[in-house]
């Protein structure tokens, strides 16, 4: 899983007892060591998706003690700085993708994610629902699909 906004919808639904399934591309919730950062608004928005996604947020999240800006450069003549807006101590928290994503997939019922689950083509039905095929040969029928990224094509 390369991104956590899947995952992220997935503990939305869940929270508010919608009926989900997660179909997954990789063979489990994990991510290759690429780091992530949170805004003070995305800090609000896990709270908002739900409050135990938030408390598990601040858990794996790391902390600056220094002041965080947003940084402007002049990249065409100088490479200075040419503006600088405080955004504050602690503004921004973040971590490894992967720990977020071992944490929180915690807070998933293991019978809701289904993994190796690669979409090859979505057929939409006369009923208005769609069948999923998967590159395994498998078929799903679901009311509806949100597809977190297309997959690249070679």
């Amino acid at each position: 899983m390369r991104y956590t906004a899947p995952l992220t919808l997935a503990l939305a639904l869940e929270k508010r007892g919608v009926s989900y399934t997660l179909y997954e591309r990789a063979a489990a919730f994990t991510e290759i060591g690429a780091g992530i950062g949170f805004s003070p608004n995305a800090e609000r928005a896990l709270h908002v998706v739900d409050p135990r996604v938030y408390a598990v947020y601040k858990k794996v999240a790391s902390s600056t003690d220094y002041e965080d800006y947003f940084q402007w450069v002049d990249g065409y003549e100088s490479n200075e700085v040419v503006a600088r807006l405080l955004i504050g101590v602690d503004a921004f928290q973040g971590g490894r993708r992967s720990d977020f994503l071992e944490a929180w997939s915690t807070l998933i019922p293991a019978e809701k994610a289904r993994f190796s689950k690669d979409v090859e083509a979505i057929q939409e039905e006369e009923d208005g629902k769609l069948t999923l095929q998967f590159r395994d040969g498998s078929l799903e029928t679901v009311d509806i699909g949100i597809r977190a990224r297309p997959r690249r094509r070679s």
